[in-house]
């Protein structure tokens, strides 16, 4: 098991590439940057399998970075402390085209609690596709609507910042704020 001083020296030297952050198993880990600083999403591959298989086939072929000559992904929406929400624009502010549906893993023993990443969708559970949400806060009214497939942790710090920008009436963050330069750990 590596040191908490081992993660703090990768993560500030961005030199984690193949470096196994814990032995826990039934989780992959990848690590995005942003404006504001790395993220670290921990995806449970064991509780949320089919939410976790559609994250990962956005997150490895580079749909929310751009870096596979896409369009970059914005954080396109703060809730003010309840969630922000990405995965689903690009620059330009439209909407991706995404994959088909992935169905809903609700029951699935997780919960939208502070650091929790779900899928997000916009009224049927069954309509998830590149969207998902982090929770800024506990939202157990969140729980049997949203699937929970991972935590951010570390990185709610970034979270936090983005959380925190001046909002357009649209509840939009008036800096863009971008997932750049994502890949597995």
């Amino acid at each position: 098991m590596r040191t908490p001083s081992a993660l703090i020296l990768c993560l500030a030297l961005s030199a984690c590439d193949g470096l196994n952050l814990g032995d826990e198993e039934g989780f992959v880990r990848g690590r995005c940057a942003s404006n504001f600083g790395w993220m670290v999403f921990n995806i449970d591959v064991e509780n949320a399998p089919l939410s976790s298989e559609n994250f990962l086939s956005y997150f490895d072929r580079g749909f929310y970075d751009g870096r596979r000559g896409g369009d970059a992904t914005l954080f396109d929406t703060v809730e003010p402390g309840r969630r922000v929400i990405a995965g689903r624009k690009g620059i330009d502010g439209r909407l991706k085209p995404t994959d088909d549906p992935v169905p809903n893993e609700l029951g699935n023993g997780l919960t939208n609690e502070r650091g929790s990443i779900a899928v997000y969708h916009e009224g049927d559970p069954d309509s998830g596709t590149a969207g998902f949400f982090i929770n800024l806060s506990n939202n157990p009214d969140f729980d049997g609507v949203y699937t929970v497939f991972g935590s951010i942790d570390p990185g709610m710090n970034v979270v936090d910042q983005i959380a925190g920008l001046t909002l357009d009436e649209d509840r939009r963050p008036r800096r863009d704020m971008l997932l750049t330069d994502c890949h597995r750990l």
